[in-house]
């Protein structure tokens, strides 16, 4: 056995690696939420706060909480308007002068 070697091991870190590594510790079903969440790349609390934020719709078989695929590629739509939305109104608004917030300001 050697020592203090350490193995390298390559993740990808992307979507269809999270979804992977959630299907292979147990059985997750195509339209649950754990699954929308695994697509979506988040937790399963994330993806209960997306719901209350009505950003990722889903619906109620019996006590069964679903996700259509169509509803997930909904949501990442959203988010990345969202996203561009944001960044577009950062980029407005950056001051255009730098201004020294450390050094006080000399009154002559």
């Amino acid at each position: 056995m050697v020592t203090g070697v350490a193995q390298s091991h390559s993740m990808p870190s992307n979507r269809l690696w999270t979804l992977a590594m959630a299907t292979e510790k147990e059985t997750v079903k195509s339209g649950s939420l754990k699954y929308a969440a695994a697509k979506l790349g988040v937790s399963l609390p994330t993806g209960y706060h997306l719901i209350e934020a009505g950003k990722l719709r889903s619906y109620h078989i019996c006590r069964a909480h679903r996700v259509s695929d169509q509803a997930i590629a909904d949501c990442v739509s959203l988010l990345e308007r969202e996203s561009q939305e944001r960044a577009a109104g950062w980029t407005r608004a950056w001051p255009t002068r730098r201004v020294n917030v450390l050094e006080p300001t000399r009154t002559d």
